[in-house]
């Protein structure tokens, strides 16, 4: 059996963190390396990471001045010793069988990396994503980048992901620290240009918490702007590919910007300067949204009308959710 590390950023997690790192060390693949990284926590997460050394021999722990999720992420990237390496966050677990699900996706397909599905856990109920079965997907390069910049299950996030460590390594692949939204997507795009084989299995063994302050629904600041960062760093590397893959790139970014665009309106305080920089950027490539098969209605219409007059898209949003005007 194949070591696995299994990284987990931690930062202030005290109230999930033994649900994780439970799910982890119960795991029917008991070859791993459970790399926690206390991200300079000021709650008992570190002390609940040092209490899994003293009774499971394949924990690691690393303290650590707080740098963010990226600099925690890569801070394990560089101490891993398996020759796989998969990410669990701190208020997320896993199903018993997930690793080895993803080992054997992997090992017997002689792929560069699996996936498969997840949970979305809410506060009163877990949302289940539509499936047929149990079904296997081959991907090549271009169709793994195309899956992770849609909106399905595969997704652009790592934690339902298995990778090879040396591939990571040989290709210094990491995470971008500056940037603070869909830095995830952009650390997997630059490893799938790598891969000649891709599996993705629609099966649900990963449970991702739902936070209503997630990083794109809690308040407006200036980073979440490194978001144009990464797309502009994708759009360098899928451009290489097909036209497709870049329309799929400018459509997932006004997507994003659209919600940002919102919420810098909402915010006090003075974003002028960024809320004309979003409109720019969806003025810029809404067309794209048009072309994209994967996006909602309802983001083409606010493209749209965004591209038209953005007064009357403001009008018409806080119209709709009935804030006083």
């Amino acid at each position: 059996m194949d070591k696995i590390s299994v990284i987990v950023p931690v930062y202030n997690a005290e109230r999930y963190l033994k649900r994780c790192v439970e799910s982890i060390l119960m795991q029917t693949y008991s070859n791993l390396e459970v790399i926690l990284v206390d991200d300079g926590s000021t709650d008992n997460s570190g002390k609940i990471c040092d209490d899994y050394l003293k009774v499971d021999s394949r924990v690691r722990v690393i303290h650590k001045a707080n740098g963010g999720v990226s600099s925690a992420r890569n801070y394990g990237l560089e101490v891993a010793i398996g020759k796989y390496v998969t990410f669990v966050d701190s208020d997320d677990w896993i199903e018993n069988d997930a690793i080895e699900i993803l080992y054997n996706l992997l090992v017997k397909n002689k792929a560069e990396c699996s996936c498969f599905s997840f949970y979305i856990d809410k506060k009163h109920y877990i949302q289940e994503c539509k499936q047929n079965g149990n079904t296997v997907k081959v991907l090549d390069s271009s169709t793994a980048i195309e899956f992770a910049l849609s909106n399905n299950k595969f997704s652009g996030y790592v934690w339902n992901k298995l990778y090879s460590l040396h591939i990571i390594r040989e290709k210094a692949i990491c995470f971008d620290e500056n940037i603070s939204i869909c830095e995830d997507l952009l650390f997997n795009i630059k490893y799938l240009v790598c891969c000649n084989k891709v599996i993705y299995n629609n099966i649900q063994k990963y449970h991702y918490f739902y936070h209503e302050e997630s990083a794109l629904k809690s308040k407006f600041n200036s980073k979440k702007l490194s978001v144009i960062i990464a797309y502009e760093e994708i759009s360098k590397i899928v451009e290489l590919f097909n036209d497709k893959l870049l329309t799929n790139t400018y459509s997932s970014l006004v997507s994003i910007c659209i919600p940002l665009l919102i919420q810098a309106k909402e915010f006090e305080g003075d974003n002028q300067k960024y809320i004309d920089l979003l409109y720019k950027i969806i003025k810029k490539y809404f067309r794209h949204v048009m072309f994209d098969k994967t996006k909602m209605l309802q983001t083409k219409l606010y493209a749209v009308m965004i591209f038209i007059s953005p007064k009357m898209f403001y009008y018409i949003w806080r119209k709709a959710k009935n804030i006083k005007l």
